[in-house]
């Protein structure tokens, strides 16, 4: 069996992705296109938030929209509003065993 290269990107979830990286890449077709930068059309930008079932998606959303406003994509008065609807998204899941809630009252 030949040794075959691996795709350096390492998940969300801390495991390394298990692809083959292209040739003469240190990265995987996939995550070779999701590194290079690129621009997303305004059309597309309702699509940057994924429904918002568990932490993992609010991350990828937070990361969605940090992208489009390196884009450009949002104007700055809708920035503020995003990362509020995601601040209410997070607080209404449930919290996973082993964090501690805030519950300090000002």
């Amino acid at each position: 069996m030949t040794n075959v290269p691996l795709c350096t990107h390492i998940k969300d979830d801390g495991v390394r992705c298990g692809s083959p990286a292209r040739r003469n890449h240190t990265l995987c077709f996939f995550h070779d296109r999701a590194y290079r930068r690129h621009s997303i059309p305004p059309s597309a930008a309702c699509k940057l938030i994924p429904v918002l079932k568990n932490d993992r998606d609010i991350r990828v959303a937070t990361t969605n929209v940090l992208r489009a406003i390196r884009e450009g994509i949002f104007k700055p008065e809708d920035i503020k509003s995003l990362f509020y609807g995601l601040q209410i998204a997070r607080s209404a899941l449930p919290p996973r065993r082993g964090r501690r809630r805030d519950y300090r009252t000002n």
